[in-house]
């Protein structure tokens, strides 16, 4: 729950300060002269991993996941019953899925985003 000043209700138990906006309009209009295609104005803290796995579900620019238009969803229930989704499945069929999730894991461990490889 966020108060009319922007800050959490969390944030208000915590005490901490409000954020300091500064209006950074005329920095990025000079600075747009002098960037070229490859340059990016950032924080110090940037970090182009963790805005690579920043992941908005169900929004479609960021969520690799989500059905664009034309596409329907469809329920559990309604892949099992087409078939699309069986639950019997051959020892070669389970073989397959387990090597599947392994690969998942193995690349979280590996170090890239958990929803963009186990979920």
């Amino acid at each position: 729950e966020m108060s009319p000043n922007g800050l959490s209700s969390a944030a208000l138990q915590l005490g901490e300060d409000p954020p300091v906006w500064e209006d950074a309009q005329e920095f990025l209009i000079a600075a747009c002269d002098e960037l070229k295609p490859t340059d990016l104005i950032h924080h110090p803290n940037f970090s182009y991993f963790e805005a690579m796995s920043a992941v908005a579900l169900m929004e479609p620019k960021m969520d690799a996941g989500m059905l664009r238009e034309g596409c329907e969803s469809k329920s559990v229930e309604d892949l099992v019953s087409e078939g699309r989704a069986p639950l019997a499945l051959s020892p070669s069929q389970l073989q397959q899925v387990a090597q599947q999730l392994l690969a998942c894991e193995a690349t979280w461990h590996a170090g890239h985003s958990l929803a963009q490889t186990v979920f």
